[in-house]
């Protein structure tokens, strides 16, 4: 199956003649929005939407998991985001993928992408960075004796996620300075990127693909070494994915900033212990 790349959807001004269009009356090239411009709503704006659940996604009256269920959307379908995300939701309109009648509620975000997708596979264009690079690989992690070159993994995964998600180039020395270590080198998360323990992490990192999200993964070796990649893109080739249960660890595209590996298998034939997932939720 040949990757397709992410339709990103333009954000519309509620206020009149915006800048971009002031631009492109007088002939001018606008730069394209970052993802995580792309990706925020605004307190007055509706956008598209399309629905990635592998089934049917519950509508509720509000905006909490035990709230009542006034009706469901289709797997691919096409509604509409009628506001920000609260506690985890997004309030929705769209057609009753049962009555056929308008219905509104809350579905939880991440079942649902604010980006045009036409297809199973994605590759997103992320840049690759190397921890043992010269230019950076001999720094110190905060005020510890570590190096990136030694235990820099993971912040060279967030130098890589931050540059797709921002669309600039945030190499792994200048995202040394963003984030914080303790004495030992170990990272404190930030707080804009959710940590997921589940064991459904494949269908999780499948979702926040089609939404344009890269995600980080570590796992352990069996001696107790761990490493992190950041997962980048999913294809099947000529498989069907109807359900969860059809993904596989061989699916999914890695950039590994430690070793050339490419896949997630790969990656977990070396370090079979999964320890967890973590991807950008945003402010």
């Amino acid at each position: 199956m040949a990757a397709v790349s992410l339709c990103f959807l333009m954000l519309f001004s509620f206020a009149g003649i915006s800048a971009a269009d002031t631009a492109e009356a007088a002939g001018e090239e606008t730069a394209p929005a970052s993802v995580k411009e792309m990706l925020v709503v605004g307190e007055e704006e509706t956008r598209d939407a399309w629905v990635i659940a592998f089934e049917a996604l519950n509508v509720r009256r509000f905006c909490y998991p035990q709230a009542t269920i006034v009706g469901s959307f289709a797997a691919g379908q096409k509604i509409t985001v009628t506001g920000p995300a609260v506690y985890g939701f997004y309030p929705v309109t769209g057609t009753d993928a049962e009555t056929g009648q308008t219905i509104e509620g809350y579905c939880s975000a991440d079942y649902i992408s604010l980006m045009e997708y036409t297809d199973d596979a994605v590759r997103l264009d992320v840049v690759l960075y190397k921890q043992t690079d010269g230019r950076w690989g001999d720094l110190y992690l905060g005020e510890s004796d570590y190096t990136l070159a030694e235990i820099g993994c993971t912040t060279t995964c967030f130098a890589m996620c931050e540059s797709y998600l921002t669309g600039t180039e945030v190499e792994p020395d200048a995202m040394m300075e963003q984030l914080v270590y303790s004495n030992e080198g170990n990272l404190y998360w930030p707080e804009d990127y959710y940590q997921y323990y589940g064991t459904d992490y494949l269908t999780k990192i499948y979702q926040k693909l089609h939404q344009g999200i890269p995600v980080l993964i570590g796992s352990r070796r069996n001696s107790g070494g761990q490493h992190w990649v950041l997962v980048t893109g999913f294809d099947p080739g000529d498989k069907e994915i109807d359900s969860a249960s059809d993904l596989r660890a061989a699916d999914f595209i890695i950039n590994d900033p430690g070793s050339g590996r490419t896949s997630l298998d790969q990656f977990f034939r070396d370090l079979p212990r999964y320890i967890k997932i973590a991807y950008y939720i945003g402010q």
